[in-house]
């Protein structure tokens, strides 16, 4: 199996989960988290160590989701103390943690954009979005064995660099998509191993060994990677509703899961809240007591946990997006694609010489009017592969004309044939029923 990508594997996404199983689990614990930070807006005292946690704790994903749960368990305890008759909450109190809220999201989203920004900035300035010439790697990789390739093909004699692999590779369309996917098959890699992922980036890093695979992952993670989305939900809702409340491990690979529910588990905790509620409105209230008040609390907690829990799995989801993207844009994954396209072209090549040809002199066509210096850029491959594909169309349709001209002459052949065998046919019979006439040459002889 050819390594997907090259180094040291890469583990910084898995840190919430070494912190949730460390010494200091609150540290990766959004709920956890969320306590404290509720528990200090009351005004209830908190250890030292409490509060180094909430320092330490006051950035990431954790953090942000932390801060939802806070909210979400205040609003929660607002009303379980108006429908207990007890004296309000100031509003100020709510505010403030909705502005803390919302100040660590923007902090979390701005640090995300600004590091795919200047991900996409220097992927783009090394010409990485089609594995440009300008990559030595790529240069290297493709040329050597497209070299090869085209040479035995009787193309040109200069060794080709990567824009021949793109051209042929739109030239070609289908074809080429089907030949790739023989090659990652046999190097056993994912359909997608080249492409940015549009979903499942957790598994798309573990092919390229950025992250511990779900296979390799501690059992009571693979407990949860591995039950059906409905089963998943359920656990969830158990989880939630037990005391103290846990819910998922916190995991990368586990935050995709939960993403993937669409909010199921709070849609269905929110509900039997509101149920919660409701009940209890209808009690006089001066029949109201603590155990009415400790049910309000513990259907405010498990909303606030699965909102935060929501929360916590969307960033993860979009920073597993943004890191995906630069593991696609990486050297280890240019040099990847490099070899795996060349692949395809070599096979390409041996297949369909008059491809290979076609695809190199119109290459070199085009270097005639191109700027040399200039990086391979998605439109010239696409004019030159325009203009290949047009070239060989215009072949085909000759060859379909000559073979067309080739059977009106054969037809036409074979109807003077048919007419001169008709044509003796009528001489023979006619001299055979000459000589069977009476009065004719052997009569008279008669």
């Amino acid at each position: 199996m050819t390594a997907p990508a090259s180094g040291p594997v890469r583990r910084t996404s898995e840190i919430g989960y070494r912190r949730c199983v460390g010494e200091d689990q609150s540290l990766g614990d959004p709920i956890r988290l969320g306590r404290l930070l509720h528990r200090r807006a009351l005004g209830e005292p908190l250890t030292a160590e409490q509060q180094e946690t909430l320092r330490r704790g006051s950035a990431g994903a954790v953090a942000v989701a932390a801060r939802r749960y806070a909210v979400v368990e205040f609003e929660g305890y607002a009303v379980a103390r108006l429908l207990l008759g007890e004296r309000p909450v100031s509003t100020l109190l709510r505010d403030r943690l909705a502005d803390d809220h919302r100040a660590a999201e923007q902090r979390f989203r701005s640090e995300l954009s600004s590091g795919a920004a200047l991900t996409a900035a220097s992927g783009a300035a090394s010409g990485v979005a089609f594995g440009a010439a300008s990559d030595p790697a790529f240069g290297a990789a493709s040329g050597v064995a497209l070299g090869a390739a085209f040479g035995a093909a009787g193309g040109a004699a200069d060794v080709p660099d990567a824009f021949e692999v793109f051209v042929m590779r739109h030239a070609a369309g289908k074809r080429f998509d089907d030949v790739l996917r023989d090659v990652l098959r046999a190097r056993a890699l994912r359909r997608d191993a080249l492409d940015r992922p549009a979903r499942d980036h957790y598994a798309w890093l573990a092919a390229h060994r950025q992250v511990t695979p779900a296979g390799q992952l501690p059992e009571h993670l693979r407990a949860w990677l591995e039950l059906s989305p409905v089963a998943f939900v359920e656990r969830a809702l158990a989880d939630l509703g037990r005391t103290p409340r846990t819910g998922p491990p916190i995991h990368d690979a586990v935050a995709e899961r939960w993403a993937a529910t669409n909010g199921a588990v709070t849609k269905r905790l929110h509900a039997a809240r509101d149920a919660t509620t409701a009940q209890i409105r209808t009690i006089p209230q001066a029949r109201r007591t603590v155990k009415h008040s400790v049910k309000l609390t513990a259907a405010a907690r498990a909303c606030a946990g699965a909102a935060a829990l929501d929360e916590w799995a969307t960033l993860v989801t979009e920073e597993l997006r943004v890191r995906a993207a630069e593991v696609h844009r990486s050297p280890a994954v240019r040099r990847l694609r490099a070899d795996c396209f060349a692949a395809v072209a070599t096979e390409l090549a041996r297949t369909d010489p008059d491809l290979a040809a076609a695809v190199t002199q119109a290459c070199a066509d085009h270097r005639q009017h191109c700027d040399p210096h200039a990086p391979t850029r998605t439109g010239c491959i696409r004019e030159v592969a325009s203009t290949v594909r047009a070239a060989r169309a215009r072949a085909a349709a000759s060859t379909v004309r000559a073979a067309h001209a080739a059977a009106s002459t054969v037809r036409a052949a074979r109807e003077a044939a048919s007419t001169v065998r008709a044509a003796r046919a009528d001489v023979d019979a006619d001299q055979a029923g000459r000589g069977r006439r009476p009065g004719g040459a052997q009569g008279e002889r008669a």
